[in-house]
């Protein structure tokens, strides 16, 4: 398929009489019924954005000079593409997240049939784009309206006006039935003649929110897929093969639902036990592909949003708020076979070590200075000030009298220095022994690099949103948290399900 022509209009011998005005109109009624169809739309919708899609048949008398000109500020909403050139960029720029979008559109019944064949097959569908059709020929409406409906997802909304005299046209909205197929019914009469008092509002004629349309179900059976995830659902095996809720805070929600909704439902689960995510050769896994492929109606486990899912689902408005935690190991009590070394780190035992070499051969530089001025004898050689300032450490006795200030002074600051080292080792070392001592747990994401760093393997649930936070991260500790992960080796970093994952950390303890 010519992707850079989505929409071709195919010419053959009916066509003459498909067209969506009758040769015998007039240029002049065909563009007061569009305008006053416009005009209602701006006026009852003020801030929706209008596109129109026209087939060739109709180029001749509809261009933007002359709809803009009755519609005065209204037309920096207005939009027009024509049927034959639309691309694969503006047929999602018609059915995409743009906001409220209304698209009019002005083409034969095969051609409406045609463009929503394209739209089925790409799956551009879109709760937040509406569209509007106005027909003239009901030779072929029935097989032309069971065959749309055939066509369209449901949450697409299609209102189509079939004219029965001029200027005056019957409203059919689509909508859904009990068993879930897609059937369009009667919604009233609209005239252009905005003075018949059988003129409906277009409010009223188009697909109505879907607050209104899902109002009563009456007792439709949706197909509901979700995983097990405490403490939001849970799940018990049935002898059938079958699943059942038993548990949990989506339980509670989708059985109000229900109640309130007038539907029933039984649950399924993906195969592959995931959320799931849109994956690079264009599948789609876990219960976002269910929902996807049509296999289910509604997704509901704690399903986080991102980019990827919006691309081939539809949210709700959210209701939880969740936060991303660190699920580790507890840590594990520290090894007492060298506890005497604890009370102090590593530097702090440096120091220690540093100022005993330093301080012996300062008071000998001081003792050979006092004898080269004064003509006194040594107080001590260097092996003798170095050993009596190790015992002075280990609190044993000073056994060097020395007669000089200078050298006194340092001996008094020494000692010092050992009584209150001495303190605080017998303090720290009673705790130690007294009180096990454990391994500083994981915090913070800026712990994880130094964890990893220590024989840690970091997981995540695969295609889940905390694995496309991650994933998706241009700078900062999320992309630095994201080379952490096993690459090589996926299974060992993207576990298939929060068991799998709580399993391996047990594992890692026993």
């Amino acid at each position: 398929m010519d992707r850079s022509a989505l929409f071709r209009l195919q010419s053959s011998p009916q066509e003459d009489r498909l067209l969506l005005f009758p040769p015998a109109d007039s240029r002049a009624r065909r563009l007061r019924d569009i305008l006053a169809l416009m005009k209602s739309v701006y006026y009852q919708h003020p801030s929706v954005k209008l596109q129109i899609i026209y087939d060739l048949h109709h180029e001749d008398f509809l261009n933007l000079e002359a709809l803009t000109k009755g519609l005065s500020s209204k037309a920096t909403a207005l939009s027009l593409f024509r049927y034959e050139a639309i691309s694969m960029t503006e047929t999602k720029l018609l059915n995409g997240n743009l906001g409220k979008n209304l698209i009019l559109g002005l083409c034969s019944p095969s051609n409406i049939i045609d463009i929503f064949s394209k739209i089925r097959h790409h799956r551009l569908k879109s709760h937040a784009a509406k569209w509007l059709f106005l027909l003239t020929d009901v030779s072929l409406q029935e097989d032309f309206l069971r065959s749309l409906e055939d066509l369209i997802f449901e949450g697409t909304y299609i209102t189509i006006l079939i004219r029965d005299s001029p200027g005056i046209y019957t409203a059919l909205s689509s909508g859904v039935n009990e068993v879930g197929k897609i059937r369009f019914l009667f919604k009233g009469k609209w005239t252009s003649k905005s003075t018949e008092k059988m003129n409906k509002p277009l409010s009223y004629i188009m697909a109505p929110e879907d607050g209104n349309l899902y109002k009563d179900m009456r007792g439709r059976k949706m197909t509901i897929t979700t995983i097990k995830c405490w403490p939001f659902f849970g799940l018990a095996d049935m002898e059938d093969g079958g699943v059942q809720p038993t548990y949990g805070i989506d339980v509670m929600i989708l059985e109000a639902l229900a109640s309130t909704l007038n539907f029933t439902f039984h649950i399924v689960t993906p195969e592959d036990g995931s959320w799931g995510l849109p994956q690079a050769d264009g599948s789609v896994t876990g219960m976002i592909g269910m929902v996807a492929r049509r296999e289910a109606d509604v997704a509901l486990s704690v399903i986080g949003v991102n980019e990827l899912r919006a691309r081939v689902i539809d949210y709700t408005d959210y209701y939880y708020q969740g936060t991303l935690g660190i699920f580790s190991r507890a840590p594990k009590e520290k090894n007492r076979a060298l506890a005497v070394l604890a009370p102090f780190t590593l530097e702090v035992w440096m120091y220690i070590i540093t100022s005993i070499l330093l301080v012996g051969p300062l008071l000998r530089l001081l003792s050979e200075t006092s004898y080269r001025l004064l003509q006194t004898v040594p107080s001590a050689s260097l092996q003798g000030f170095s050993f009596n300032l190790f015992r002075n450490f280990v609190v044993q006795g000073n056994q060097i009298a020395s007669a000089h200030w200078p050298e006194r002074l340092i001996f008094y600051f020494w000692y010092l220095f050992c009584l209150i080292l001495s303190a605080l080792y017998s303090g720290m070392l009673i705790a130690v022994l007294a009180i096990p001592a454990f391994e500083t747990p994981i915090n913070a994401l800026e712990e994880l690099p130094k964890a990893v760093q220590n024989g840690f393997t970091l997981g995540v649930m695969k295609d889940s949103t905390n694995e496309m936070i991650f994933k998706e991260a241009k700078e900062g500790i999320y992309k630095e948290v994201w080379s952490l992960f096993n690459h090589e080796d996926r299974p060992q970093s993207f576990v298939d399900g929060i068991a799998t994952g709580v399993s391996r950390i047990y594992g890692s303890i026993l």
